[in-house]
């Protein structure tokens, strides 16, 4: 994949990302790099963290990396059902590999990052 459509991708993401991120810990915020993380601690895995982990979109060598953690804390909440065309770049636990920018994906991003963010709400964890 080259550098220029990787950096298409990669600032679409972004933009779909952002405005589930308000008041909200962006730990990196960079040409590679967007990390977002909640601003309350959370109990997770028999652990207290500062802030769960939300989502990030990273540049790759061969795809721009979308990663959503609550699909990995609370998977059977994110359906095949519910978001088709996305979960078919799901590899892994959490991360999905974007190769092309396309319509129906925003969409679905978009839905799949609001329930996210209404579902990590709902546990006081954002």
């Amino acid at each position: 994949m080259e550098e220029q459509q990787k950096q298409e991708i990669f600032v679409w993401l972004k933009e779909i990302l952002e405005p589930f991120c308000v008041d909200q810990d962006i730990r990196t915020n960079n040409e590679k790099a967007y990390n977002v993380y909640g601003t309350t601690k959370a109990d997770f895995n028999g652990k207290t963290i500062d802030g769960q982990y939300f989502a990030s979109v990273m540049k790759m060598k061969n795809y721009v990396g979308f990663y959503f953690f609550p699909i990995y804390t609370h998977k059977d909440e994110f359906t095949k059902e519910d978001y088709p065309v996305l979960l078919k770049c799901l590899k892994g636990k959490s991360c999905f590999h974007i190769k092309k920018i396309d319509t129906e994906l925003s969409k679905e991003i978009s839905q799949i990052l609001k329930s996210g963010a209404n579902l990590y709400t709902s546990l006081g964890w954002r």
